[in-house]
């Protein structure tokens, strides 16, 4: 046996090897590690941020605010009937509508362009040719999205975490907490969705971007239409943000199953649409 011959079969062991792995996946994590730093840094920022200046919250009428229904539909928190203590005020500020509007554009916009630049740069001709189907593909690019909401979702938890042992007063019901978080990840979950069926059939990175964001957009300002005009009460149940009310589950501690499930079904069915779309699709060379 000669040497290249042996340095072949070499090569194809180790392309076996990586193929068993997630390289896709793994690249759409590098891909987008720097906006994950800065995601995880604000939220970090904002956790200890309320946590440290909980007692000048507490000092302030936040229930002459509630009072104020266009207020109350902004941050998401219209409904709730007391507002105190440090749940509260972080409901306010970070889990409240905020929390689907900043990190669910983020993850939107991470998952609409994950497929949609490597087809403007033509890279994806390359990673097709290979022995890898385009469910693969598009599921490792997917799982890629989904990993980084798991990141998200941790360090918000872990923040939370240290508060409660580093700041006096700063202390949470952990089973609501958890919920809130579940509630949360749910509706970043339906962000990837939306973002990778927009992915899935345009072509420019930040075109299908721009779309995903315009989606989690609309569905804020729906929301915020249903909740302040009574006349239109079908309207806020459109929105996706109906379906995850975090502030609502973490502050009355109530939580509606059926609707978690609802937003966790609709997530799925357009991450699948987007998959067969993309199966489908003619990629030009």
């Amino acid at each position: 046996m000669t040497t290249s011959t042996v340095r072949a079969a070499r090569s194809r062991r180790w392309a076996k090897r990586r193929r068993r792995g997630l390289p896709i996946a793994g690249a759409t994590l590098r891909e987008k590690r720097t906006g994950l730093t800065f995601v995880c840094a604000y939220v970090v920022f904002i956790v200890f941020l309320v946590a440290g200046i909980l007692p000048t919250f507490e000092q302030m009428d936040i229930a002459s605010f509630l009072e104020n229904p266009a207020f109350a539909a902004l941050l998401g928190i219209s409904g709730l009937e007391t507002f105190e203590g440090f749940s509260a005020i972080l409901a306010m500020e970070f889990y409240g509508v905020w929390y689907g509007v900043i990190f669910g554009c983020v993850v939107a916009y991470f998952a609409g362009s994950t497929i949609a630049h490597t087809v403007e740069d033509g890279s994806i001709d390359l990673l097709l040719s290979r022995p890898m189907s385009r469910t693969r593909y598009y599921m490792e690019r997917w799982s890629g999205i989904l990993i980084i909401i798991a990141i998200i979702s941790v360090v918000a938890l872990f923040s939370v975490y240290i508060c409660t042992l580093v700041f006096s007063g700063v202390n949470v019901n952990w089973k609501w907490m958890l919920l809130t978080q579940l509630t949360g990840t749910i509706f970043l979950l339906f962000a990837s969705a939306a973002g990778m069926l927009v992915s899935s059939f345009i072509s420019s990175g930040r075109s299908a971007g721009g779309a995903a964001i315009g989606i989690i957009f609309f569905s804020y300002v729906l929301n915020i239409a249903g909740t302040l005009v009574t006349q239109w009460p079908w309207v806020e149940k459109l929105s996706p943000f109906y379906y995850a009310p975090m502030a609502r589950i973490l502050v009355a501690q109530q939580i509606t199953w059926w609707h978690l499930l609802v937003l966790l079904g609709i997530g799925l069915v357009l991450g699948l649409i987007g998959l067969v779309i993309f199966n489908r699709r003619d990629i030009a060379a």
